[in-house]
């Protein structure tokens, strides 16, 4: 077995990913980054392709970067298979860009709870992470309820996501804190209108760690895993939130580009991504 990230080429100022000729390509999966894939390599594709002469090559990037890639090559994907998030394939969905999964294909997929299905049928979550509030420990000693960012007194220096991000989710949890619910969208338009003025806008996930680093915020909205990957760079004092109304679940999505020469490899793939083991 063999795993390898391709090649990063810049041109017409856009990011492409693209393979050497001089590497043989059996599955190509598109994930993203960091230690996200060596978690995929360690418990995915090591045991799918034990004993095997099967390589897989890893894509990196964002679920932005990565369906960019999947518009360009309508019909011959660059990737077989591909983590994505659920605000980006929303879109891919609307435009019937993915094959269908089905249990015929995936065994595992009968094990899949029934609200781990997206798209109609043409993705699953291979897991759920979390939306929550991310914080220095340096700064602040502890955060239990998304009220914190409502608290002017608090005098937090905070950043927030934009809404065509993670931002949508941040509408749920102050439906849940000012209005009725987390459906209660009105509510949460009207808290977010409240705290905008005072937040600082986090445009994209990498921008945490500069902001952290040089003490601009001391809490902010973000994928709770990038607590675990900040850590991990040596920012020890950051820490993951945990509401006591709890986080937004989000799902990590597994889908399968249509036009795919490697259809059979990709459907082995996430089934072993369902796998109990994985």
């Amino acid at each position: 077995m063999k795993t390898k990230t391709l090649a990063t080429l810049t041109a017409l100022g856009g990011a492409i990913l693209v393979a050497s000729p001089a590497i043989a390509q059996d599955l190509v999966v598109g994930s993203w980054g960091g230690v996200w894939d060596d978690t995929v390599t360690e418990n995915i594709i090591t045991p799918m392709t034990e004993g095997t002469e099967l390589e897989v090559d890893i894509v990196p990037g964002t679920s932005a970067e990565q369906f960019a890639r999947l518009l360009a090559n309508r019909g011959n994907p660059p990737v077989d298979v591909l983590f994505i998030d659920l605000d980006v394939a929303v879109a891919g969905f609307e435009q019937d860009m993915f094959e269908p999964l089905t249990v015929e294909n995936i065994p595992n997929l009968a094990n899949a709870f029934p609200a781990a299905l997206y798209g109609d049928g043409t993705a699953v979550a291979h897991s759920f992470g979390a939306i929550t509030l991310l914080y220095d420990s340096a700064q602040i000693e502890s955060v239990d309820s998304w009220e914190v960012l409502l608290d002017e007194d608090l005098g937090l220096d905070f950043a927030i996501s934009p809404i065509d991000t993670w931002g949508i989710y941040l509408l749920a949890a102050m439906g849940e804190v000012t209005g009725e619910g987390a459906n209660d969208i009105e509510a949460g338009f009207e808290a977010l209108a409240s705290i905008a003025p005072r937040a600082l806008t986090l445009a994209r996930d990498t921008d945490m760690r500069a902001l952290f680093e040089r003490g601009e915020i001391a809490i902010t909205t973000a994928y709770g895993g990038e607590a675990y990957v900040m850590q991990q760079s040596g920012l020890d004092t950051i820490r993951m939130a945990k509401p006591v109304e709890g986080m937004i679940a989000v799902p990590n999505l597994l889908a399968i580009p249509k036009g795919t020469e490697n259809l059979e490899l990709a459907y082995a793939f996430i089934n072993a991504a369902l796998a109990p083991e994985s």
